[in-house]
C-alpha cells in the first residue's frame, strides 16, 4: 500500500504551531494590558498624592501668614478695680462730740478700703480732722491703726450752712475682709468743739460708737451710732 507522506502530520504540526503562536500572542497582549493598567494606576496614585500635598499647603496659607494656621485670640483685657459703697450707717437725730470718736462696723466685701465719710453739723473755721481705719480687738473696741488721712482747713459749719460731708481718702488704703469688724476713728481739733451726725439707741446694730476725752484716753462704748459711709475698691 502506498503511504501518503505525512499529510496528516503536517496539518497537525501546522495547527500546533498556530496554536502556540496564538497563545504567545494572547499572553503578550495580556501582559501588555496588565502592564498598561498598572502603569496607569501608578500615575493616578502619584497624581493623587501631589494634589493632596498641594491641598494641605493651600490650607496652611489660607489660615494665616507663612502657613502657620489661625492666629491665637488676643488676651482678655485686664481687670480694672471698681470702687463700691460698702459699710454705712444712716443714723440721724443728734450731734455727737468728743476729742476722739470711733464707730465700729462690719465690712461687706473684701478689698481696699479707700475712703470714708462722716457728717459735720458744726465746727470752727479752719479746723483739721484726722480720719483713720483701725482694727478691733476681741471686745470689738478699736485696736490698731490701718490707714489714715488728714482733712485740713475745713470751713466753718453752722445751721445756716447745713450738714457738711467730711471725706477722707487714704493714700495707703486699708485691706479689709468681708465679714470682719473694723473701726472708723475721727480725731477733731483739740479744745475746739465740733459735732457729728449720730443717732440714739444703736440704730446700726452691726457697730458701736466709742468716745475718748483725749487722743491718749481709752475708748468708752456708748448707746449711739455715728452716721458714716465707706468705699471699698476691689
Amino acid at each position: 500500500m502506498e503511504r501518503i507522506p505525512h499529510a496528516m502530520d503536517t496539518n497537525r504540526f501546522d495547527f500546533l504551531s498556530r496554536s502556540l503562536r496564538d497563545a504567545r500572542s494572547r499572553r503578550g497582549a495580556l501582559t501588555s494590558v496588565l502592564g498598561g493598567t498598572l502603569g496607569l494606576l501608578g500615575l493616578a496614585e502619584t497624581d493623587a498624592k501631589k494634589k493632596k500635598g498641594k491641598g494641605k499647603k493651600g490650607k496652611g496659607k489660607k489660615g494665616g501668614k507663612g502657613g502657620k494656621g489661625t492666629p491665637p485670640p488676643p488676651p482678655p483685657p485686664p481687670v480694672v478695680p471698681v470702687a463700691t459703697a460698702d459699710a454705712a450707717c444712716a443714723a440721724t437725730g443728734i450731734g455727737t462730740s468728743n476729742a476722739r470718736l470711733a464707730q465700729t462696723f462690719r465690712a461687706l466685701r473684701s478689698g481696699q478700703l479707700t475712703s470714708a465719710s462722716v457728717f459735720l453739723t458744726s465746727n470752727i473755721d479752719g479746723a483739721d480732722f484726722d480720719l483713720e481705719i483701725w482694727s478691733v480687738n476681741e471686745a470689738n473696741a478699736p485696736s490698731t491703726i490701718l490707714a489714715g488721712a488728714t482733712i485740713a482747713d475745713v470751713p466753718e459749719t453752722t445751721n445756716e450752712t447745713g450738714t457738711r460731708t467730711l471725706t477722707g481718702t487714704f493714700p495707703t488704703p486699708a485691706t479689709v475682709v468681708a465679714g470682719l469688724r473694723y473701726a472708723l476713728v475721727i480725731t477733731g481739733p483739740p479744745n475746739q468743739g465740733y459735732y457729728l451726725v449720730s443717732g440714739l439707741n444703736n440704730p446700726c446694730p452691726d457697730g458701736t460708737l466709742f468716745g475718748a476725752p483725749s487722743a491718749n484716753a481709752p475708748f468708752v462704748a456708748s448707746t449711739s451710732d455715728l452716721r458714716f459711709e465707706t468705699v471699698v475698691t476691689a
